[in-house]
């Protein structure tokens, strides 16, 4: 999405068996959330040490509620 103030960019990967993966990136930020416990407690442990190593990229857990807004939004373009 282009934005005045910084352009946004999200993907979302939804595998067949119901697993997904978010992410959000938006004015050096990175969001991750997941249905997968292990890859996100990996982005626990590791969003400090990422976000040390480069001043202007920051990594973070994405919420749920960032999830379902972007697929609310996704299925109505779709319907």
């Amino acid at each position: 999405t282009k934005r005045r103030g910084g352009d946004d960019f999200v993907m979302y990967l939804q595998q067949g068996n119901g697993s997904w993966y978010y992410f959000k990136y938006q004015k050096g930020t990175m969001a991750v959330i997941s249905s997968d416990l292990l890859f996100n407690n990996a982005i626990k442990e590791g969003q400090e040490k990422v976000s040390k190593i480069k001043d202007d990229y920051r990594l973070r857990i994405a919420s749920i509620s960032d999830r379902n807004k972007f697929v609310r939004a996704q299925k109505q373009v779709t319907e």
